[in-house]
């Protein structure tokens, strides 16, 4: 984390430091400034649109329950994707200014809900350090990105000097932005599955199945959109099929039938995202805290606590067969392998889930950790 945690614009950033004072600008592609913006606005259109659409299909003399509840979603709809609309439009108006000299580094954050300014000695930097930015669409190909910071013990100081693609930042060339900065190198290891470095102390790191996670969201939030839209179709129109009889089903009746639609589709979009929560897709020790990240949009949750409050690490074997026989692997009988461990955390109601079976697990870490002993 840091103060700018986006992929910039112009995209790769590459500031040079062995002349001070050095002064760069960090801001997000103004293409994704606007798909925030009007992406709730064309949602809450499609919404208000087609409430206001069944709305005016109705007898005002004989609906005037299902014109109300129409109205409802009309408003509702409204205001939740008008404060979607006014949060995008605060968090896009965001600039970053940064200015490094030999022996201050000064950020200058306009727009948005928390505008200031922030200025810390630069020899109070614990060193630079790679951070990994997952997988990310460059010039039309998946590319691993990661930035080179300016660590600093609070996140909103840390400043990254570099944000490029992981083949483009070599440790050569960390060790000799480190010396021009006359900082230390934050150690890091390599792992060949994310082709990505990552800073010392990496745990678990889950990029790829994060991105297979989200697909799933989307296509059961859609899914359930389609099921909550079939729940209003039959609240204000069931029974007047021919088939139906051609009379409008008491109100109640079609009241409960909807309910249960909407109850199915706010389970199954919840259980989805209680999933991603609870899903790791990174875990790294700094010092005597953990820093961890849970599959939530727009691009991850972060929560850093103490080793100490970790409470408990179980891990299961997650095997399904279709055999009695536990034992049994043959043909015809399905043996599916799906280890992965639930990591207790005090303050936290929810158990964070960990699939051993990640792009980088360092199992010697997490072996140390689960018995109670600092990494």
């Amino acid at each position: 984390m840091s103060v700018f945690d986006d992929i910039p614009y112009p995209f790769p950033l590459k500031i040079k430091v062995d002349r001070r004072p050095v002064e760069f600008e960090l801001r997000r592609d103004s293409s994704d400034k606007l798909v925030d913006i009007i992406m709730p606005v064309i949602w809450g259109s499609l919404i208000i649109a087609f409430a206001f659409y069944i709305i005016s299909q109705l007898d005002p003399a004989k609906d005037q329950n299902s014109r109300l509840f129409g109205l409802a979603v009309m408003v509702i709809a409204g205001v939740y994707f008008g404060r979607k609309v006014v949060q995008a439009i605060n968090n896009n108006r965001i600039k970053t200014m940064v200015r490094i000299t030999d022996d201050l580094v000064d950020i200058t954050v306009t727009g948005g809900k928390n505008p200031g300014n922030w200025s810390a000695p630069l020899d109070e930097y614990e060193g630079v350090a790679i951070d990994d930015r997952g997988i990310h669409d460059i010039n039309g190909k998946k590319r691993p990105i990661v930035a080179l910071l300016l660590q600093h013990q609070k996140n909103s100081l840390s400043v990254p000097i570099h944000i490029t693609t992981a083949d483009n930042l070599g440790k050569k060339k960390v060790n000799k932005i480190a010396r021009q900065l006359n900082l230390p190198v934050v150690p890091y290891v390599h792992s060949n599955l994310l082709d990505t470095n990552m800073p010392e102390g990496t745990i678990v790191a889950n990029v790829y199945q994060n991105t297979k996670l989200k697909l799933v969201y989307y296509l059961v939030a859609a899914a359930s959109l389609a099921l909550m839209a079939t729940g209003v179709y039959v609240f204000l129109y069931w029974g007047l099929a021919p088939a139906d009889g051609g009379v409008l089903k008491p109100f109640y009746q079609r009241l409960a039938f909807a309910g249960v639609l909407a109850a199915l589709a706010a389970a199954a979009f919840y259980g989805i995202h209680y999933y991603r929560t609870c899903y790791v897709i990174g875990l790294q020790r700094i010092g005597d805290k953990l820093r961890l990240h849970t599959s939530i949009l727009p691009s991850g949750q972060v929560r850093e606590f103490s080793i100490g409050d970790v409470e408990k690490i179980a891990e299961y074997q997650g095997q399904t067969l279709n055999s009695s026989d536990p034992d049994t692997n043959h043909s015809g009988n399905a043996r599916l392998q799906t280890p992965y461990a639930l990591m207790s955390v005090k303050g936290y109601p929810r158990r964070f889930l960990i699939d051993l079976q990640g792009e980088f697990v360092n199992q010697t870490e997490l072996i140390k950790l689960k018995a109670g002993q600092k990494p």
